[in-house]
């Protein structure tokens, strides 16, 4: 019989710069296939679906949480591939620590239920619950809004530069 995860209503990130609002929304992270539990033939499937979703990933190197703000295309890629592979929910939160580099890994089991190492304080119990805390580990808001001024004055250089390729062809 299957384990029941997650049910209850959870929060959506707030940052105070309204730009940012759907990329910290867990909701937009959601898998096609919603059933949250997770039994005995998911787990028999576990390494067998780990392995085929690591081709759908495309090779991606796995997430070290070090270029933190790479959790955006990390979690695509992951929701693409859990699609990809009609992974359910349930299956997804217990699949997440195999595309995890080793310090994101120690750091995301430790609130899975059932590790021992988080002592079963604030485990998480849901996939939503997973990709929220993802989120507000290494998606700052201060990190968000110096990657928005860096893009914004990158684009600003190339406008500028374009226009004056423009200008010397006339």
């Amino acid at each position: 019989m299957g384990r029941k995860v997650g049910s209850g209503k959870l929060a959506v990130l707030k940052c105070p710069d309204d730009r940012f609002a759907g990329v910290l929304d867990y909701r937009s992270y959601r898998l096609r296939t919603r059933h949250s539990t997770y039994g005995a033939s998911q787990a028999r499937k576990m390494g067998r679906t780990a392995k085929s979703m690591k081709i759908s990933f495309g090779g991606t190197p796995m997430f070290n949480g070090k270029e933190t703000l790479k959790v955006f295309s990390w979690l695509r890629k992951f929701v693409k591939a859990c699609d990809d592979n009609d992974v359910s929910e349930g299956m997804g939160l217990y699949l997440i620590p195999n595309f995890l580099a080793v310090d994101a890994e120690a750091r995301f089991t430790r609130k899975l239920p059932g590790s021992d190492i988080g002592g079963g304080q604030g485990f998480l119990e849901s996939f939503p619950a997973a990709v929220n805390r993802l989120l507000s580990t290494y998606a700052k808001p201060h990190a968000l809004g110096l990657a928005q001024d860096k893009f914004s004055r990158a684009t600003l250089v190339v406008a500028y530069l374009c226009s004056q390729l423009a200008f010397g062809h006339q």
